[in-house]
């Protein structure tokens, strides 16, 4: 168990102060979005404010923005 333990730890200390800080605050807003009405609704009516080709715009650039965060390895040639 404590093998275990110690290798969280170091995985935790491995990302840093500021990714934790993102991670806690990103679940704290899903919770709140999926617990809160008031929020739900407010999100909602945030994003219906933006004009289509912005909403357009925010999804095809969190999208792309993703796509090459989670592909940054290369990939193999055969």
């Amino acid at each position: 168990m404590n093998a275990l333990w110690s290798k969280f730890q170091a995985w935790l200390a491995s990302k840093g102060g500021a990714a934790h800080v993102v991670a806690g605050l990103f679940l704290v807003a899903v919770g709140a979005y999926k617990g809160v009405p008031q929020f739900h609704a407010l999100v909602l009516a945030g994003y219906q404010a933006v004009p289509s080709w912005g909403q357009t715009l925010i999804v095809t650039a969190a999208a792309l923005y993703t796509w090459y965060k989670n592909n940054n390895v290369a990939l193999p040639i055969k």
